[in-house]
């Protein structure tokens, strides 16, 4: 489990995923908790969009090449509305 402090550090933890499983082999499944969370504050929604986009693309070539299933959700204001998920089961 790792928590990146910003958002470069999360982009440079997406990037290093090929490199970790290539040392941890036997790893099937990635989960990230959220993946808009570290670009929630820009304002340029269209970069915002791209970087998004760029990850999905990123992450799903890491799962073909890998055989790895990554689980991932992407929050957004309306999530703050709701109770928090450990709190629904």
């Amino acid at each position: 489990m790792y928590k990146p402090q910003s958002q470069q550090e999360f982009l440079d933890v997406i990037q290093q995923i090929p490199s970790f499983l290539k040392v941890h082999p036997d790893v099937r499944l990635i989960v990230i908790d959220s993946i808009t969370y570290y670009l929630r504050e820009m304002t340029d929604m269209l970069k915002r969009y791209e970087i998004i986009t760029k990850l999905i693309n990123q992450i799903s070539s890491v799962t073909i090449a890998n055989h790895v299933a990554v689980s991932f959700r992407m929050r957004s204001h309306i999530d703050s509305c709701h109770e928090p998920y450990h709190q629904l089961y």
